[in-house]
């Protein structure tokens, strides 16, 4: 017997597959940060784009689907040739329609009792109301949605705390009830002074959310440095992995997370955790941060000197951890570092290696003014005005030629490199950050650099070596210089006005040993393209196969190869395009590959013995294909080539990659599987061991670069199979072959 529906089932579908939807209408991405912003309108899109400068954005349908929105002249248009007035024309119409529509569905029920689908439908009409710009829509919009929340209470309850949240502020109403509430009465919303700056002191605290993630908990904070004390607090060993989500409006970045570094020689792990140094409230979380630092070294030394003034004898030296972040804590201020040893250390407990070299470094280092007071300068430096012998003629010329070569880009446009500018805005020789703060000022011969902001740091010295200034001279705070003496350094560049310590230069020379054994790992072959079809994407869809209308439909892909028009037909393309990483699109060069092929059934019809026509099914083989750009393919092939190696890969390229974040931590796993299998005696030696890791690698890295999918079981599988072919490489003395096809990769996003 047929289940009777009950008063609310189609609505509280219609609801949920409304809530299913898109609900913004355009991506903007700030080319320096990588963030994405999503926003409603196309007001808002323009908004931001101009803010960062550029020129392209994203347009998204009710069902995902992205398109690519350009601006030409003064006007953005669609690929498709829609201008956008005319595409936020179509938006605001059908929003309108779709509030009125679900309004008149709403009134069908009647009372249900079913509170979760009122608010639900509050929250559904919240984000269509705001995807409306069209005032006098908004006005059709807002006397339906006002004319629910007077016949039911829960829909009033939904739409009042629409996007403030359930949990954080129950009873606040929401900025979008409010709106909808005086375009209903016509009449705007007036704040008296202290509403306003009520208003606005909210709106600069809201500005910046700090999210402590601990395991499965969240704290929020809106003070950078509180938000910086509670990571240091956090305890890895007790929640697991602490880490840090900032979020500024619509944007976010994860900022801080914990490391896993080795053990310790007792075993015990050693975790770091990293400190962002990018944006100008960056400082204040590591200011945060050092001091909860500081007071936790400043307790576990006085507690260890009361202990030794009721007899205890001290230990000889730090608990581990202890004393890392001292050591950390000498690094960000070394003169704080030994004031804390020297005040709080218990008499006769050995002094830490790394304060006995701060303490001699400040002993000879001058005294600096205030930093507040200090300008932070590179510039060029003349070595031809040093008071030295007389050159000859010929070491003059060749001076001459240096500091020649060394102007370009320093007249009155002082020219940087594009890569550099983008970063920036710019009036006219002043750089700024995106958040309006100087970040510094371009002289043409030097650079005056307002912050100690690492990033700024490091695009100045790649400045003066674009306008190929051989040496450079340094001024400034001691913090500024010593980073921009060790980046200017490891950049080959001489450097005039800083004298580094003994340890800073031990530091240096590692650096420089491990940049230059990365240099020394050969570049990555290109690849070939056999077994892929490479072209230009000019359309794909269903149809009737072959566009015949007689013929059953199918799924084609239309591609200019080498100047000519392909169309390839096969039902798997679909799904190969809403799977793809790099989401094709219309224009774009992309890759196409066959990766295997599927059993399928597929319908027949056929005539039995006396003419009748019967209905069967017959087994097939469906071809499986991966679709993606080839600038993200070349990518994948780059990365995997590092993973092979060993080579280390940036974080941001982690970041914008899932598939290169989850082969690392698959490669991580496998080298804990050699480790164990070394340990256990399964593999008897460090040779053998480390051809098990690149076996590892090799596997992993051939699945990532044609787009596989690796699980955690698989990964174990692969470090047995690849055991035994360890043995043999190491038994027959050859070079290690991989033979057996990468593993899949399943990772939870």
């Amino acid at each position: 017997m047929a289940t009777e529906r009950q008063p609310g089932d189609e609505l509280e579908t219609r609801v949920k597959a409304d809530l299913a939807e898109t609900q913004y209408r355009y991506g903007v991405i700030d080319p320096n940060s990588h963030a994405q912003y999503r926003v409603y309108t196309s007001a808002e899109m323009i908004a931001k784009a101009d803010e960062f400068g550029i020129s392209e954005v994203k347009g998204y349908s009710a069902d995902g689907r992205e398109s690519r929105i350009t601006k030409t002249g003064d006007n953005w248009v669609r690929a498709d040739g829609q201008k956008i007035e005319d595409m936020q024309a179509e938006i605001d119409k059908q929003s309108v329609a779709d509030i009125l529509s679900r309004a008149q569905a709403r009134a069908k029920v009647g009372q249900t009792g079913d509170h979760d689908i009122d608010r639900k439908l509050a929250l559904v009409d919240a984000s269509a109301f705001l995807r409306i710009q069209d005032v006098e829509q908004q006005k059709i919009a807002a006397a339906a949605i006002v004319k629910n929340t007077q016949e039911h209470p829960d829909y009033k309850a939904g739409l009042e705390a629409a996007f403030t949240g359930y949990i954080r502020n129950p009873p606040k109403i929401s900025e979008v009830a409010d709106r909808i509430y005086h375009l209903e009465r016509g009449t705007p919303r007036e704040q008296s002074a202290n509403e306003q700056a009520g208003e606005q002191a909210k709106a600069q605290e809201a500005a910046h959310v700090f999210t402590l993630r601990t395991g499965n908990r969240e704290r929020e904070f809106t003070d950078a440095q509180k938000a910086g004390a509670a990571y240091y607090t956090a305890d890895p060993e007790k929640s697991p992995r602490p880490s840090v989500v900032h979020a500024e409006g619509n944007r976010g970045r994860i900022i801080a997370s914990t490391e896993i570094h080795g053990q310790y020689e007792d075993g015990q792990t050693r975790f770091f955790k990293t400190l962002p140094d990018v944006m100008p409230i960056d400082k204040e979380f590591q200011a945060g941060y050092y001091e909860a630092l500081e007071k936790a070294v400043r307790k576990h030394l006085r507690t260890l000197k009361t202990e030794a003034t009721q007899g205890q004898e001290p230990p000889k030296q730090l608990e581990n951890r202890i004393a890392d972040d001292l050591e950390r804590f000498a690094v960000y201020d070394s003169a704080k570092a030994i004031k804390l040893w020297q005040k709080n250390a218990p008499d006769g407990m050995k002094t830490p290696v790394f304060l006995t070299e701060q303490a001699v470094s400040q002993e000879n280092k001058p005294a600096t003014k205030d930093p507040k007071q200090v300008e932070n300068i590179i510039e060029f430096y003349d070595k031809a005005q040093e008071k030295t012998a007389p050159k000859t003629e010929q070491a003059a010329q060749v001076t001459a030629a240096e500091n020649e070569q060394a102007q370009v880009g320093t007249d009155g446009n002082h020219a940087i490199p594009e890569r550099l500018a983008s970063r920036y805005l710019r009036v006219k020789n002043q750089y700024y950050f995106q958040d309006k703060s100087l970040a510094f000022e371009d002289g043409g011969k030097h650079l005056k650099v307002e912050t100690e902001n690492a990033t700024v740091i490091k695009d100045a010295i790649a400045i003066a070596e674009d306008r190929n200034w051989q040496t450079i001279k340094i001024s400034g705070s001691d913090n500024f210089k010593q980073q921009a003496w060790r980046e200017a350094s490891l950049k080959g560049l001489e450097v005039v006005g800083y004298q580094p310590t003994p340890l800073e230069v031990a530091e240096l020379e590692k650096a420089k040993a491990a940049l230059e054994a990365k240099q020394q790992v050969a570049a990555p072959a290109s690849r070939d393209r056999d077994g892929m079809i490479v072209g230009t994407l000019l359309d794909h869809g269903a149809d009737h196969y072959k566009h015949d209308p007689n013929q059953g439909k199918s799924y084609f892909v239309k591609l200019e190869v080498d100047g000519k028009e392909v169309t390839k037909w096969g039902a798997d393309f679909k799904r190969a395009f809403k799977e793809s990483q790099s989401k094709p699109e219309v224009g774009d060069k992309i890759i196409m590959e066959s990766v295997g092929q599927q059993e399928v059934n597929i319908g027949t019809k056929e005539r039995d013995a006396d003419g009748n026509e019967v209905e069967g099914k017959k087994p097939v083989k469906k071809n499986t294909w991966r679709v993606e750009r080839e600038d993200y393919q070349t990518a994948l092939e780059e990365q995997a080539q590092a993973l092979r190696t060993g080579r280390e890969i940036e974080g941001n390229v982690i970041r914008q990659m899932p598939q290169v974040a989850e082969a690392i931590t698959a490669a991580k796993l496998g080298e804990k599987i050699a480790e164990q299998a070394h340990q256990s005696g399964v593999i008897k030696s460090e040779d053998e061991k480390e051809a098990l890791v690149y076996l590892i690698r090799e596997g992993l890295a051939s699945a990532l670069e044609k787009g596989k999918k690796i699980t955690a079981p698989e990964v174990r599988e692969q470090g047995r199979q690849a055991t035994i072919d360890a043995n043999n490489v190491l038994n027959d003395q050859k070079p290690p072959v991989v033979t057996k096809e990468p593993v899949q990769q399943e990772m939870v996003r």
